[in-house]
């Protein structure tokens, strides 16, 4: 198993996971971490091959990271935390609490990628993947739609980069993966209260998909951001901790 690295902040009895996307890493996180207060304390952890963290032989499978998730919360003793889970990190997210209730006390989704997986990246071939890592303009492009709202540009080419350093395996690896799950059939198994927080502006999450995956939780609230595209805790940060401290209590 992995050694997951990860950054943390705050202090407090309230313990907060965050769970970052494809192409991403703890990064991402930055903004949200910086105002994290007590009684809240946040991880954010980079995933194998992303970030900090080294790449893993094993096979990757959204199934796989969320028990990776699992042992991170073991080896750091925290019985029960709020899961946040951006994108890909999302569906890693619903995984953990469908496969490790007793860990997860909320679950807080970003864009997440919905119930049936995510099929639009690894549709297009392995090849035409690895095509679009090696022409730079194309390659930027793409990061950009991520984070259509985002003003940063110092911050922007800092995630740019760090997508850029991670392996083509892990590449390849995740958007696999999201092609290949489907928890559909288990998600109403999800029990604890859960926020999903939409961008209204997002082009690669359908508010229509994740309509449904808010739908078939039980005890799901559902909350749309204007202004955002895919990631509103880069895009529009203030907006977005707001929404999320107010739902943990911090």
């Amino acid at each position: 198993m992995a050694d997951l690295h990860f950054i943390r902040a705050g202090s407090g009895d309230k313990k907060i996971v965050f769970i970052h996307g494809n192409l991403a890493s703890s990064l991402w996180w930055k903004k949200t971490l910086s105002e994290i207060k007590a009684p809240c304390e946040g991880y954010a952890v980079d995933l194998p091959g992303c970030g900090k963290t080294k790449e893993t032989n094993a096979v990757i499978t959204l199934e796989y990271l969320a028990s990776l998730i699992n042992n991170f919360l073991n080896a750091l003793g925290l019985k029960r935390v709020t899961l946040v889970g951006h994108s890909m990190g999302g569906g890693i997210a619903q995984l953990t609490a469908l496969n490790y209730p007793e860990r997860v006390e909320k679950l807080v989704l970003v864009n997440s990628i919905p119930m049936h997986g995510f099929q639009a990246f690894y549709s297009y071939g392995e090849d035409k993947l690895r095509q679009l890592r090696q022409r730079e303009h194309v390659f930027r492009k793409s990061i950009r739609n991520v984070v259509p709202q985002l003003k940063d540009t110092e911050f922007f080419e800092e995630i740019v980069t760090q997508a850029k350093a991670i392996p083509d395996k892990t590449y390849i690896a995740h958007s696999k993966a999201m092609f290949e799950s489907d928890w559909s059939e288990r998600i109403g198994m999800i029990l604890c209260q859960t926020l999903f927080i939409q961008g209204q502006h997002d082009r690669f999450v359908t508010m229509n998909g994740s309509m449904k995956t808010a739908q078939a939780i039980k005890n799901c609230t559902f909350v749309t951001l204007p202004n955002c595209g895919h990631s509103p805790m880069v895009e529009t940060p203030d907006e977005f901790n707001k929404v999320l401290f107010d739902f943990v209590g911090c």
